[in-house]
């Protein structure tokens, strides 16, 4: 038989194999010192048909949903990938090895490379279609198939 000694060794053993996989995903924290192992369910979504079209949007959207849940920038561009489609993925795998980059060096590239080479003339036309309705508040868009 063990003796008490014995058991509470064991005990201690298997403590520590349990805790130590829970001690590998606290790895990020958050700044209120909260785990960051988890993945946001309110991530937006681009360019997948229903996701956000605009670059831009998309990224602003984005910081909004991991700021809110308190998650760092470092992390940002690991879950970022999971708001891509494949296709945005590999651009991402190809042009931005090092996960390590600032968050605002992604940001730069990722809006560069998505951004609609006349943005500006396609904003301007958007404006351009909106016509105010008699109270003078909402702003409707005009049917463009005329």
């Amino acid at each position: 038989m063990k003796t008490q000694l014995e058991l509470l060794q064991q005990l201690k053993e298997l403590n520590e194999q349990v805790e130590a996989p829970r001690k590998q995903t606290e790895q990020w924290k958050g700044p209120t010192g909260k785990k960051q192992n988890r993945v946001p369910n309110n991530l937006p979504v681009f360019r997948s048909g229903k996701g956000i079209e605009d670059p831009l949007e998309f990224i602003e959207q984005f910081e909004r949903v991991c700021l809110a849940n308190a998650i760092d920038e470092p992390r940002f561009i690991v879950l970022v990938s999971l708001c891509l489609d494949s296709t945005d993925v590999q651009w991402m795998n190809k042009h931005i090895r090092d996960q390590e980059i600032p968050w605002n060096e992604f940001r730069k590239a990722f809006i560069s490379h998505f951004q609609h080479p006349d943005a500006t003339v396609v904003w301007q036309n958007q404006i351009r279609s909106l016509k105010m309705d008699n109270s003078g508040v909402q702003l409707t868009q005009i049917n463009s198939f005329s």
